[in-house]
């Protein structure tokens, strides 16, 4: 057989090309055009080169292996071989031969004339090294510090926006209450002390359970409450809902015209701060009653929204004596330190929202009920949760200057934002919907939906 001639058992395949990580892109692209720019497909096109380098990676180390692993053999042999000493061979073929290294190979020009030149301006350089770089750093660097900037300005505008708001609810509840005499007879509102009550020792902290596990929940209002509301006050006089209908004085004292109640329960406007204290303290008799079984226990304790107009107006809300009452008075019902639930309104130029703290998981729930679930994002939250941590080092304050021992660290807490709601709820309605919120919140999600008809009654 001659060397031209083709051989009939021998068959001549042409070598594949090897496949990548563009052939897979592509083979995405053509078969899922729909799906190329979805997240799943960039996961996949990342999976398979990240696959693609590890096998490089891989084969590399798998020759340099086989490498060293030729010389570690090649050196035994020939430390070993006698055969070729015997036979007057001075090498054995089996011993390594030195290979030169690159750094020995040196090229060499030929001598001549020097050339005699003109040195080029490199604008672009400065002592030969590019300044491409440098400008490159130097502009990350100052959009970054423009960010911080412009980050900077919003928190303080944001601080400002709330403390302005809550100094202009500071004046109106003053304004409420101009008339009243300081004597000392009843606590009214703003009223401070010198000093500090005594701490009171915690010894055994210990948290009550929720009462919808142990069954004490109150009862909720019939239905035709709404209906009786309406009436009567559609069948009073002005002169008979000019006087105060509701005068209460613990924590401090509140008192409310019907004009008030007509307003804000039966009419279209807001609840307002005042009105919103009455019923937060209705709703915490209501839990008093309805637990039989441990009147000196409670699961959940309300603060007031005077705590969030003090604190959030830097009034001096350590010394003030309403908050003291509220915190570490005598005259509480109950001992607040087995409270794992504490909650508080707070108002704002958008309405009310609601912050609870969890004393046990250390978390800080934010509900407003503007906001949806539809909603990824709430525009407010920024300042939301300035006005959170805020009301929040604001009460451990209190609680560690009033009790030694408290059971539960300021650090480590956590907040979030949940909504609770799809239902377009107006500025007006706020109140009512924190005040449901208030009731049948468990710490995880609302016991009750928001729906209209829950709002309040």
């Amino acid at each position: 057989m001659g060397v031209n001639e083709s051989s009939p058992n021998l068959e001549v395949q042409t070598p594949l090309r090897a496949l990548g990580p563009i052939d897979f892109a592509q083979h995405l692209q053509r078969r899922y055009p729909s799906m190329a720019s979805h997240l799943l497909s960039i996961l996949l096109r990342e999976q398979n080169a990240r696959c693609q380098r590890e096998i490089n990676t891989a084969r590399a180390n798998t020759q340099a292996d086989m490498i060293k692993f030729v010389d570690k053999l090649m050196d035994l042999l020939s430390t070993r071989c006698i055969c070729c000493t015997a036979r007057g061979f001075t090498n054995c073929p089996a011993r390594a031969v030195d290979i030169p290294t690159a750094g020995a190979e040196v090229l060499r020009t030929p001598a001549g004339p020097k050339i005699s030149g003109v040195r080029l301006d490199m604008s672009a350089c400065s002592d030969g090294n590019p300044t491409l770089r440098t400008t490159r750093d130097e502009s990350t660097s100052h959009q970054q510090e423009k960010r911080q900037r412009t980050a900077e300005t919003t928190m303080i505008f944001l601080r400002d926006q709330i403390e302005c708001f809550a100094k202009h609810v500071l004046q109106q509840i003053c304004e409420l209450f101009i008339d009243l005499p300081n004597d000392g007879s009843t606590t009214v509102f703003g009223e401070r002390t010198n000093g500090l009550p005594g701490r009171k020792y915690v010894y055994r902290p210990g948290f009550q359970t929720g009462p919808w596990t142990r069954g004490v929940i109150p009862y909720p209002p019939t239905p035709a409450v709404k209906d009786l509301l309406v009436e009567f006050f559609a069948t009073s006089s002005a002169h008979h809902l000019s006087r105060n209908f509701l005068v209460h004085e613990k924590p401090r004292f509140i008192r409310i015209s019907g004009v008030t109640l007509k307003e804000q329960l039966v009419g279209d406007a807001a609840i307002d701060h005042e009105l919103m204290s009455i019923i937060i303290r209705r709703y915490s008799q209501a839990d008093q009653e309805a637990d039989k079984e441990s009147p000196y226990l409670s699961w959940r304790h309300p603060i007031e929204p005077e705590f969030s107009t003090f604190v959030l107006s830097d009034f001096d809300y350590l010394h003030t004596k309403s908050i003291q009452n509220q915190l570490c008075a005598n005259e509480l019902k109950y001992d607040i330190t087995s409270s794992q639930l504490f909650f508080t309104p707070v108002p704002r130029p958008e309405g009310w929202m609601v912050v609870f703290w969890d004393m046990i998981k250390r978390f800080i729930t934010v509900i407003d009920p503007l906001y949806t679930k539809q909603c990824p994002q709430p525009p407010t939250q920024q300042r939301d949760e300035i006005i959170a941590w805020k009301l929040h080092y604001a009460l451990f304050h209190c609680l560690n200057e009033y009790y030694a021992g408290w059971p539960t660290s300021k650090h480590g807490w956590t907040v979030k934002f949940m909504p609770v709601s799809d239902n377009i709820v107006t500025r007006h309605e706020t109140g009512a919907c924190i005040i449901h919120i208030a009731r049948q919140f468990d710490g995880e999600k609302l016991k009750l939906p928001i729906t209209k008809v829950r709002f309040l009654f």
